[in-house]
């Protein structure tokens, strides 16, 4: 089992990630480390809503020390092929907008597929431009090779899932429960064949 697991985790993701122009506006890159102040400043500034902090927990900072907490471990995961945080960000002063987390099935996520989690900006929700920024990404990830790729998704998210939904994802299990804090959410798992 490990042994496939690192098979499905193996990508060149690792070593060419993404630079996407997604339009004359907007621009899909990693995270940049020499600039880690800066991302996350930007990453608090984008994740600090309410609305992250019910659906998505794991990622929401407390403070901007927890952000830079967050930030330093996900610039980390990639050195042990664990997963890619990506930045939408606007082309022309480079600004983060919002996040795609790509967790391979070496993260532990609870999949043994690779898996995506995003999330953006509310200013810049109802514009299309998260459901755009997963197309260009999925398209990406089936260059590399990899072949599947699962979201789990609160219950109550419903505009996750109208995301996952229009892109052709398909719920392969729903009402499960997931620990956070010791709080048991419920949530369901979404999966795409790339």
């Amino acid at each position: 089992m490990k042994y496939e697991k690192d098979i499905k985790a193996y990508s060149e993701i690792f070593e060419k990630p993404p630079f996407i122009n997604l339009n004359e506006h907007v621009i899909i890159t990693h995270l940049v480390d020499k600039a880690i102040e800066y991302e996350a400043e930007w990453y608090y500034g984008v994740s600090q809503d309410s609305e992250i902090e019910r659906f998505l927990p794991d990622v929401y900072p407390e403070s901007p020390k927890d952000a830079m907490k967050k930030v330093v471990e996900i610039l980390g995961k990639p050195i042990f092929k664990e997963g890619l945080m990506l930045c939408i960000r606007s082309a022309e002063d480079k600004y983060a907008v919002g996040y795609i987390v790509l967790d391979s099935p070496l993260a532990n996520t609870g999949s043994e597929e690779w898996t995506i989690t995003y999330w953006l900006k509310r200013t810049q929700q109802g514009k299309g431009l998260m459901t755009n920024s997963i197309i260009a990404v999925l398209e990406f990830m089936k260059k590399m090779k990899i072949s599947k790729v699962q979201a789990f998704v609160d219950l109550e998210n419903i505009k996750s899932e109208n995301i996952l939904k229009n892109l052709n994802f398909k719920k392969v299990l729903g009402e499960f429960g997931k620990y956070h804090k010791k709080e048991l959410k419920k949530s369901n798992l979404y999966e795409l064949n790339l």
